[in-house]
């Protein structure tokens, strides 16, 4: 009996300072094709910063202390009257059992090191993954790998890192985080901030990064995850909390299968970790997605993780196809196709599937190749058939105005005789603007930019950062603050400028980039300007030096053979600005300038970025322009 009661001692003693957790284990797929259950909030079901998972539910069984001196006791007087013993000893079992399962909470204390900063383990559970795989069944599979990452802020800076020491288990749960954050104040805000894979931008340093960029355009083999929440730090190691999701995952339909890669240009393509607004939200960089291909889904699914917005969106796609012409060019060639309606998505629709997927029409009749490649990823533009136009519809420019484009692309309103006066009172058309003058206010800027009408004239470089937020800013259709804001665009496209890398990219990057432009003289001096040629060019040659102006000396009927051919035409439009007292344009026919959407180089705000056309020296971008001058606008989709 000693041998026994010692035994049973050492079970109780074993029960006591190693407890096990009983949990109430809950399926919550990540991203779960079921019309009843959208799941608003997907990428991370709940975590804990401390020691007490948040997803897994421990069993509510009580202290399990209290338990085993229970059943101790039950045991001593079992012991004593035998006629009890057969009848409690299973209850006797049962009660040790739960003594062994019960919900110990750890409550170990936080203490700061000597540099102020604090040490915090992360437990997450309640398939809360990150792996996203789309399969036939609906069900996309989300989970945490080793090495995983979570950014912490405070509401100002990034404070620390948590990094995933060990992975989910099979069902998703059970994933360990651990890191060093600077330590927060009782009741101070913490934001968390979950972006799968992804690089940041810049070095983060603990106190001192306000945020960073991450990249999304490369989805081919991986989608990425985009989550974000916050909570209050309340002196506990324990912090419960949801991450929810700033993106979606959108399903494609592809009319024709295929293999290849699947791209969609023109996206938002890049997302801002804020820690000082704290958020994640896209940034105005404009980038082709390219398409996750599931190996269960077939040949014409296709799916994407895209950031969330307010507006609709329609863009070119694109299919990658060899270069059977070159083989041992490495470039890509695409076959570009029209009509990807992308529509708003917001937290309440962030995931499109089924009947709700985006149909991708890639059929062979719908490809037009007529396009601009912009970027090494392959994204693709296409341009307003001529320059921008404003005209005044009523005695004032203040009693409205309407916009439209140039006809024939040749053609100029403001030339060298004109002289417009101050706001352009002299006049009724202009087809010259300063840079942001859109009509309407910056939402960035709000009620401090006084020169945003597009009749409005500036005189000197002080006032000229009145036309736009100072940098770093980019004229902006979030903002409302670039032209394809207010001009309309029958079909659906966002107009918008293209931004200093796009324009180099167009003139010094794309294949051939050199042999698809060339200066253009028409009708013996009427006229000069510059030619694009699209990507894939089959139309009528063209001379593609820049030396002068006269490498091409074509009638209107020539220009227009190969604007019909899919080329574009950039005149040498000039610029307008103050000049011996009086507001008048200057050199028309030698020069072309035309604005980017990019801000200048300078940090205060006085210049903004343009495309520069000349015939002697050759076409390029430069980043110092005063905004305050009049230069041509050529709008792209």
């Amino acid at each position: 009996m000693k041998f026994k009661a010692l035994a049973f001692c050492a079970i109780l003693l074993t029960g006591i300072i190693f407890p096990a957790t009983l949990t109430a284990q809950r399926n919550d797929m990540f991203f779960k094709n079921d019309n009843e259950d959208i799941y608003d909030n997907r990428a991370t079901e709940g975590f804990t910063l401390g020691n007490d998972p948040f997803g897994e539910k421990p069993v509510p069984v009580g202290s399990g202390l209290l338990i085993l001196t229970v059943a101790g006791a039950g045991y001593a007087v079992a012991r004593r009257k035998r006629s009890l013993r057969k009848g409690t000893t299973l209850l006797l079992a049962f009660a040790l059992i739960l003594g062994m399962t019960q919900c110990k909470k750890r409550v170990e204390t936080v203490v700061s090191d000597p540099n102020n900063m604090i040490h915090i383990a992360l437990n997450v559970g309640n398939n809360s993954r990150h792996e996203i795989i789309p399969n036939e069944d609906g069900y996309v599979p989300v989970r945490y790998l080793v090495n995983d990452v979570v950014y912490v802020g405070n509401g100002t800076s990034y404070i620390g890192t948590l990094t995933c020491t060990v992975a989910s288990d099979a069902d998703g749960n059970n994933a360990s985080f651990e890191g060093d954050i600077i330590a927060p104040n009782i009741d101070d805000v913490l934001h968390f901030y979950f972006v799968g894979g992804l690089t940041p931008s810049t070095t983060l340093t603990a106190g001192t990064t306000t945020g960073f960029t991450v990249d999304i355009s490369n989805q081919s083999s991986k989608l990425p995850v985009l989550s974000y929440t916050n909570a209050t730090y309340t002196g506990s190691n324990s912090i419960s909390c949801n991450l929810h999701n700033k993106c979606a995952l959108v399903e494609f339909k592809l009319a024709t299968g295929t293999n290849n890669t699947v791209k969609v240009s023109n996206m938002p393509c890049e997302a801002k970790i804020d820690f000082a607004n704290p958020g994640i939200t896209p940034t105005e960089k404009l980038d082709a997605i390219s398409l996750y291909k599931s190996n269960t889904t077939g040949n014409t699914k296709r799916w994407a993780v895209l950031q969330l917005s307010n507006v609709e969106r329609k863009s070119l796609g694109m299919v990658f196809r060899e270069n059977s012409s070159d083989p041992d060019n490495p470039q890509a060639l695409y076959n570009y196709y029209d009509g990807v309606d992308v529509p708003v998505l917001t937290e309440t629709n962030n995931y499109l599937y089924g009947d709700n997927a985006i149909d991708i029409n890639n059929n062979a009749a719908t490809i037009n190749n007529k396009v601009f490649v912009v970027s090494a990823n392959g994204n693709a533009v296409r341009f307003a058939t001529g320059n921008l136009v404003c005209t005044k519809t009523g005695t004032t420019w203040g009693d409205g105005y309407e916009w439209s484009f140039m006809s024939p692309q040749y053609n100029l309103i403001e030339t060298t005789a004109t002289e417009v006066g101050d706001d352009c009172i002299l006049v009724d058309v202009i087809d010259h603007f300063g840079w942001g003058c859109t009509g309407t206010q910056d939402l960035v800027y709000g009620g401090n930019q006084n020169y945003y009408q597009p009749y409005h004239t500036s005189r000197t470089i002080e006032t000229c950062t009145e036309y736009g937020p100072s940098n770093p800013h980019n004229l902006s259709i979030q903002n409302m603050s670039d032209w394809g804001t207010v001009v309309p665009n029958p079909e659906g496209y966002n107009w918008r400028l293209l931004t200093y890398d796009e324009c180099d990219y167009l003139l010094n990057g794309r294949d051939n980039a050199y042999g698809k432009c060339g200066t253009v003289q028409i009708q013996s001096s009427l006229w000069n300007g510059a030619i694009f040629l699209p990507e894939e060019w089959s139309g009528t040659d063209i001379n593609c030096y820049k030396s002068e102006w006269k490498n091409n000396n074509w009638t209107a009927a020539g220009l227009q053979e190969r604007l019909d051919q899919g080329a574009i035409y950039l005149p040498a439009s000039g610029y307008r600005y103050w000049y011996s007292n009086k507001m008048q344009v200057r050199s028309v026919k030698s020069n072309g300038y035309y604005w980017l959407s990019t801000n200048g180089s300078d940090d205060n705000g006085y210049y903004a970025s343009r495309l520069n056309l000349t015939g002697s020296s050759g076409f390029k971008v430069d980043k110092l322009f005063p905004k305050y001058y009049g230069c041509a606008v050529r709008l792209v989709y």
